[in-house]
């Protein structure tokens, strides 16, 4: 599939530059449709400074979103996350059932599994019960704060 049909598939408006040679042989351009990029910010625990998601026609790309550093477990900070990336999405007028990709990075592999049933249930508990969104989980060396065990992005559509 072409860039072009991927992006007419998720209805995105790339950039299009059209060059009309005329009748002096100079090139110019004749229209550019540029893409609507809006930034989504709502009030997070942020480890730098980065927008929490940015909104490019249909969808919406959000940052690696952490949890609450007094959170211990990974099943609180995995939830704390996930309702994190839920208030977002509905900041840029989406929700859960939008996410088309899930990418989860973990300190340690052996919180898979803890981690698997908190996903599972958070996902079934807002009406998605097959068709789960696409996913990676891959484990790191290290996250931006010590005590952090999780760190999740999303793509979306609206």
């Amino acid at each position: 599939m072409t860039t072009r049909a991927i992006l007419n598939h998720f209805n995105i408006n790339y950039i299009k530059i059209s060059i009309i040679y005329n009748k002096y042989k100079k090139f110019k351009i004749k229209r550019i449709n540029m893409v609507d990029i809006k930034a989504i910010n709502i009030k997070t625990n942020k480890a730098g400074p980065y927008s929490d998601a940015i909104k490019i026609g249909n969808l919406i790309f959000i940052s690696g979103q952490i949890s609450d550093p007094t959170m211990k477990t990974i099943k609180e900070q995995t939830l704390y996350i996930f309702e994190k990336i839920s208030d977002i999405l509905e900041a840029g007028n989406s929700d859960i059932s939008k996410i088309i990709k899930v990418t989860i990075f973990l300190k340690n592999i052996n919180d898979f599994e803890k981690m698997n049933q908190i996903y599972e249930k958070f996902f079934r508990e807002k009406g998605i019960i097959k068709d789960f969104p696409a996913r990676t989980t891959v484990e790191i060396s290290n996250l931006p704060k010590s005590n952090l065990r999780i760190e999740i992005d999303v793509i979306a559509s609206v």
